[in-house]
């Protein structure tokens, strides 16, 4: 079925009041030259461009025809050849895509500088969260070949009435993982806690190396080198997160919790009633938890029941700049070959305006990558999401592709050699030289099933 190309009767109303005020304010260049434009845009799918952004573009642009190409299906493993391939005969004038895509193209040179647009535009990129930028420059040149009108990350939520039930100070900003363990193992250790209640819960946390990658994606560690696709676990940096779970797991600090879904053909899902489980803070049986500006709309648009706060973190350990996970939406790139690198400007920075900006934390309530999102939201507690730089960097190819079959087992592994660790019958640094060494057998013996079926490769892992 065609998917169609109209949200809601909101979104209506919003691109006749985008249109109107994109004429009023002179912003239609291409309608005024009373040119025919005909823009060729690279999408994901049809549906994603229908969707999210048919109706912004036939309101600021009512003059241009669009022409939709979608990327072939198998796009995302493809090289740098077959990438020019498809650039060269599809010639598309302005691309829509994922970091993934974004990365791969950045890195091959076959994207146009967007900053050389900007200042010759009158674009203020001093207005985005620098985290936004230094996200996308960090590609192999270093330079911004596309923009992203929204971004999300994450950042530590705590509920005030649990804190002032036991008397414990609130968290603040720049605490680390493991201040913030040390917080949480405050309230279990107090017997005035209920038994359903926790100090810290972190959704689909329901192992021990679940928290530990949690954690490696604040300080930047791989557990897989994403260059090269080597194990690198025994390391001084993965040792001090596996003391760090290791003493909060025996301690009772942190309990994890098992959701059951539904497996089908190899793959689990998870229903609503499963999701509803993992909601312990907004449901005010946890103290604390790290999460996204998703779980603030929610707490907004719904009283929890309970007064709640939120502050950066958890921070690197060394570097309280960096915070939590950080990606963007999808990116608008440029590519070298467009015909009309003009038009394709125009859209872009249509799509990262004031004007589009108001009307969006409207409609769809993302974070915007303009950091007057909390002005023109109205509600300065978005703010948080604007304090720190990213802690993950943008993703990278994966030379020597890992096996999805290393994964499931070499997890197994860990959860085997934590529990030795819990027992007694095990050091830390003996289990990571035992992970280093078993993870390297598993990794050859993934590698060499995937070279005889030809089986699916994973591009990168923390």
């Amino acid at each position: 079925m065609k998917p169609t190309r109209r949200i809601a009767p909101l979104l209506l109303l919003l691109a006749a009041l985008l249109l109107a005020s994109a004429a009023l304010n002179g912003c239609q260049k291409a309608a005024e030259s009373n040119e025919p434009v005909t823009l060729r845009i690279g999408t994901p799918n049809l549906f994603t461009f229908e969707y999210g952004y048919r109706d912004y573009f036939d309101a600021a642009f009512p003059g241009w025809t669009l022409e939709l190409l979608e990327y072939p299906d198998d796009s995302g493993s493809y090289s740098d050849a077959e990438w020019a391939q498809w650039l060269e005969t599809q010639k598309p004038d302005l691309m829509l895509m994922s970091v993934f895509e974004y990365r791969k193209l950045a890195d091959a040179g076959r994207l146009r500088d967007l900053e050389t647009y900007a200042g010759q535009n009158g674009m203020e990129l001093g207005r985005f969260n620098p985290a936004v930028l230094e996200y996308l420059r960090g590609n192999a040149q270093g330079k911004l070949f596309a923009l992203s009108p929204t971004f999300s990350t994450t950042a530590l939520y705590y509920n005030q009435d649990l804190f002032d039930r036991l008397d414990i100070p609130y968290p603040t900003d720049d605490m680390t993982w493991k201040d913030t363990l040390e917080l949480a193992g405050r309230f279990m250790r107090d017997n005035r806690l209920e038994q359903d209640e926790f100090g810290l819960h972190v959704k689909w946390i329901g192992t021990p190396f679940d928290l530990m990658k949690e954690i490696s994606y604040t300080e930047g560690l791989e557990y897989v080198n994403s260059r090269s696709g080597e194990l690198t676990i025994d390391t001084e940096g993965w040792r001090g997160v596996f003391r760090m779970v290791v003493d909060a797991y025996a301690e009772g600090t942190f309990r994890p919790q098992n959701v059951e879904g539904e497996t089908i053909d190899g793959t689990v899902y998870y229903g609503p009633e499963a999701v509803a489980q993992t909601e312990l803070f907004a449901k005010g049986m946890a103290a604390m938890t790290v999460d996204g500006d998703d779980l603030m709309r929610k707490l907004k648009t719904s009283d929890p029941g309970f007064r709640w706060g939120v502050v950066a973190g958890p921070v690197r350990a060394g570097d309280a700049t960096r915070a939590g996970w950080f990606g963007t939406g999808l990116v608008f790139a440029i590519p070298s070959a467009s015909s009309h690198p003009g038009e394709a400007w125009e859209a872009i920075d249509y799509l990262h305006s004031e004007r589009m900006g108001k009307a969006s934390v409207v409609i769809n309530g993302e974070l915007l990558s303009l950091t007057d999102d909390p002005v023109w939201r109205g509600d300065e507690d978005y703010r948080v999401f604007y304090r720190k730089l990213p802690a993950n960097s943008l993703p990278s190819e994966v030379e020597a592709d890992v096996p999805t079959s290393f994964y499931e087992p070499f997890d197994e592994l860990v959860d085997r050699g934590v529990r030795k660790v819990l027992r007694g019958e095990a050091t830390v640094e003996a289990m990571l030289a035992g992970l280093q060494r078993e993870g390297e057998g598993l990794m050859r013996k993934a590698r060499l099933e995937a070279s005889d079926s030809g089986g699916a490769t994973h591009q990168g892992a923390q």
